[in-house]
């Protein structure tokens, strides 16, 4: 009995190993559609550690699965036909996680992680994420290929064992398999200390990747570029600076005798050629009357970090310590030691991201949500909630207001609302968009998302105007990131794939009583608005240095010539002529503003190294 049992039980390992063998493969070709957004060049050393690279790196995550799950479900699961659907069912599940993976990739240039699997787990709503029936369909009907792939897997490679109790290919799989390993990681060592950023670009491309580095054994050797190592070491920040010192300093304030009201309107993916009498047309009527900023960024490529240096004037990289310090932005602190009354109505949830833990940690009672099936319904709701506690709050305390909109996130409107632009994409599928797929009919469909926004807005203004309260009420209307329709032409859809300016610059108008309408030309940011409120509305005195990167909105002079954005993933410098991006270990490539990539690029020093301390200034030392 126990002889039958290990006969089976080997006849079991030998299918899962064969098994695991054609998955691998499987998984590697899927893969290579990572390889369609990284700007592979065709050197020969290129293509031979991508080629390596890539069969070593999803062979071993289709091994690990075998030895780690597979295996142990050999030994306990005797009967053959439930243990080879179990292994149908984790293959299949695996596989079309990694087809999800490189869709998402292929749209935003990052993969599933945590901060995408968060929203994911707390998009109760489907305020993040919504899908059309078409993306629906077109998922099932990848699910079901990937599982017929795999019974047909089974079904081959059962005959295969059952066959022939030795296989004359495995010590051959096994030997391509070592060599394109250790061969690829090796390769990626010697890149990595001596700064041969045409290869090591590529380590983090493919999902779950730790390309191997070795830089102090190199060192010892001699066998280090110092110069090369030396430029990537200048975009590491220390990990170990995690305490505050935010703000530097206290801050010293005096609000005014007869304080304004505050009202920020932000759009969620708000682009900047998306405000023009067509698109918005209450927005550019009052845009005539206030001061327009022609050449204004947000801090991030998405909501989370773009939102936070709206209200922090900090970038990203001070995100997780604010969020797990729970220090919520001195702007806000101000606001509420001064007695402001707070009216935060947003359209999305504000916990997902966490909002609720950073930017309004301090409000209780904080409202969370809007009510509505769609964002055009949540966007309906969050504009009668305001309108009606406009209405009944007091006049005589100032206001605080923060309104953010959601429809152009979501392109959605009515039903039966207008088509100002149109043709218009009806049914919307990204698993649809690629280089070839005609923008303008989804373009249109965005921009009539924006029109319904601004008939929302036109409200606001319209009871601000009837109330008499533009006389004392800022009003600052801006995006948090822009929105990209593959303008560079280099397959980019949405937000959070690059730093180009489709994906970062916003338009923001500035009402202020007491200013004539102006159109502003120097380059400004999210990280200007709040020490412009701080000193303006608030009275404070302190340096804008103390809390935030940023300076006035309305003074030009002392500019910085570049700009620092981030993501949850990555971060970019932002010069005039050039955009470095910088991933978490310090590797680096610089591109054109139109996103193409550049060869061997001397780097500023003296801009590199301003911008990176803005990153860690805000730590203790």
């Amino acid at each position: 009995m126990i002889s039958q049992y290990l006969k089976n039980l080997q006849l079991r390992a030998r299918w899962a190993l064969w098994f695991s063998v054609a998955n691998a493969l499987l998984a590697t070709l899927i893969g290579l559609r990572y390889l369609s957004v990284a700007n592979v060049t065709l050197e020969p050393e290129v293509l031979a550690f991508l080629s390596t690279y890539w069969l070593g790196h999803f062979s071993l995550l289709a091994f690990v699965a075998w030895f780690l799950v597979i295996i142990p479900l050999a030994f306990i699961i005797t009967a053959a036909g439930v243990f080879k659907l179990l292994a149908v069912v984790i293959a299949s599940l695996a596989t079309t996680a990694l087809v999800v993976d490189t869709f998402v990739y292929i749209q935003y240039r990052f993969h599933i992680n945590s901060f995408i699997f968060d929203l994911l787990m707390n998009d109760r709503d489907g305020h993040v994420f919504s899908f059309s029936v078409a993306s629906w369909l077109m998922g099932i009907a990848i699910v079901a290929v990937i599982i017929m792939v795999q019974l047909l897997f089974t079904k081959q490679l059962w005959k295969m064992v059952n066959s022939c109790s030795k296989t004359p290919l495995r010590w051959m799989f096994a030997s391509v398999f070592v060599f394109s390993f250790f061969g690829s990681h090796f390769t990626h060592i010697w890149a990595d200390a001596n700064g041969v950023q045409s290869i090591t670009r590529y380590g983090f491309v493919p999902p779950v990747a730790f390309p191997a580095t070795a830089y102090g054994f190199m060192e010892k050797q001699g066998w280090v570029n110092p110069e090369a190592r030396q430029q990537k070491a200048l975009f590491l920040q220390d990990k170990e600076k995690q305490s505050l010192r935010y703000p530097i300093a206290s801050l010293s304030c005096q609000l005014p005798a007869k304080p304004m009201n505050l009202l920020l309107i932000t759009i969620d993916t708000w682009r900047m050629d998306a405000m023009n009498p067509k698109a918005t047309p209450n927005l550019f009527r009052f845009s005539e009357r206030s001061t327009e900023f022609k050449n204004h960024f947000s801090g991030s490529n998405g909501t989370r970090t773009g939102i936070f240096s709206l209200f922090y004037g900090l970038p990203g990289h001070y995100w997780e310590t604010m969020k797990g310090s729970r220090i919520s932005p001195v702007l806000m602190d101000q606001l509420m030691a001064e007695g402001y009354d707070m009216g935060i109505f947003s359209s999305a949830r504000l916990d997902n991201p966490r909002f609720h833990e950073t930017v309004f940690n301090n409000l209780q009672d904080l409202r969370l949500s809007s009510e509505g099936s769609s964002p055009h319904e949540r966007d309906a709701n969050l504009t009668d909630d305001w309108l009606k506690w406009v209405d009944n709050r007091d006049p005589e305390t100032p206001f605080f207001g923060f309104l953010f909109y959601d429809a152009p996130h979501g392109v959605s409107h009515p039903q039966d609302y207008p088509k100002v632009f149109d043709p218009e994409w009806e049914t919307v599928n990204q698993m649809l968009l690629n280089d070839d797929f005609d923008p303008i009919p989804y373009l249109n469909r965005y921009l009539n998302s924006v029109h319904y926004t601004d008939s929302q807005i036109g409200r606001v203004l319209e009871q601000l105007s009837e109330k008499g309260m533009l006389a004392n009420t800022v009003v600052a209307i801006t995006g948090d990131h822009g929105e990209e329709f593959n303008d560079n032409g280099k397959g980019y859809w949405g937000h959070n794939g690059n730093f180009s300016r489709y994906q970062t610059q916003v338009p923001m108008i500035l009402y202020w009583p007491e200013l004539s309408a102006n159109k502003v030309t120097h380059i400004t940011s999210h990280y200007d608005l709040a020490p412009t409120f701080l000193s303006r509305i608030l009275g404070c005195n302190s340096p804008a240095s103390d809390y935030s990167i940023g300076q006035d909105l309305l003074v030009s002079e002392n500019r910085k010539p570049w700009l620092l954005m981030g993501s949850h993933n990555k971060y970019a410098i932002v010069e005039p002529n050039q955009i470095t991006e910088i991933d978490p270990i310090g590797n680096y490539q610089v591109f054109t503003p139109d996103y193409e990539m550049k060869g061997n690029t001397e780097l500023d020093a003296g801009v590199m190294f301003e911008a990176m301390s803005e990153t860690t200034r805000f730590f203790k030392r």
